[in-house]
C-alpha cells in the first residue's frame, strides 16, 4: 500500500502548490480583519438576580447576552444591566412590568440577545392571558449599543398573539435574528 501525505492547513495546502499565502486583512474586499464571532472570554463572577427577585416564579428562566462593553441577565419578573468588563451592576435591577408599561398580567419567559450587526439589544416576554381572544407578546429593541434605561431608549411593542378567537396560549416564545429580521417562535396550546 502506497502512503499518501495528509495537508492540514490551507497555508500548507498552498506552499504545496507553489502558492503565495494572502493574509485575509490585505484580501481586496476587506479593509481589516473581521471582528471575533464571539466576545472574548472574561473569567468573571458575581452574584446575579436570585430566586425572590425573579418574581418567586419557577423555574427563574434565566437568560442572559453579551455585548460590546454589557452583559443583560433578565429571569421571570426582572433585568438587571452589568458591566461585562467588572460585574458591576450599573443600575438597579427593573421589573419586566415597569420595563415593558404593562401590569395587567404576569410577564414571564423573557429572552434577551444582543445583535452585534446593528448594536442593538432585543428583549422578549409573554403576558399570560387577558382573555380568550387577549395575550401579549411583548418585544423591545434598545436604539443603541447601550443597554442602560437612562442612556438608551428603547422601542417597545406589545402583540396581541392570540391570533384566533379560540383560547390559544402562547408558551415558551423564543428570539434569534440575522442581520435583516427578529425571528420569534413559540408553542402554541389549545
Amino acid at each position: 500500500k502506497q502512503r499518501i501525505p495528509c495537508i492540514h492547513t490551507v497555508a500548507a495546502a498552498k506552499a504545496a502548490a507553489g502558492e503565495e499565502e494572502i493574509p485575509f486583512s490585505s484580501s481586496p474586499d476587506r479593509e481589516a480583519a473581521p471582528e471575533p464571532l464571539a466576545p472574548p472570554y472574561i473569567a468573571l463572577t458575581w452574584e446575579g438576580l436570585n430566586q425572590a427577585q425573579a418574581g418567586n416564579l419557577r423555574p427563574p428562566v434565566t437568560h442572559g447576552a453579551v455585548g460590546r462593553g454589557y452583559y443583560l441577565e433578565i429571569v421571570n419578573s426582572r433585568l438587571a444591566f452589568y458591566s461585562a468588563n467588572t460585574g458591576a451592576q450599573l443600575i438597579p435591577s427593573v421589573s419586566l412590568a415597569s420595563f415593558f408599561n404593562y401590569s395587567t398580567e404576569t410577564i414571564f419567559d423573557p429572552r434577551v440577545v444582543f445583535d452585534k450587526v446593528w448594536r442593538r439589544w432585543i428583549v422578549t416576554a409573554e403576558a399570560f392571558e387577558e382573555s380568550d381572544t387577549v395575550q401579549y407578546f411583548f418585544i423591545a429593541i434598545s436604539q443603541n449599543e447601550n443597554p442602560t434605561r437612562g442612556a438608551s431608549k428603547w422601542y417597545v411593542y406589545r402583540v396581541n398573539v392570540n391570533f384566533t378567537t379560540t383560547n390559544y396560549f402562547w408558551d415558551f416564545p423564543q428570539v434569534g435574528h440575522d442581520q435583516d429580521a427578529v425571528i420569534f417562535t413559540a408553542n402554541i396550546f389549545a
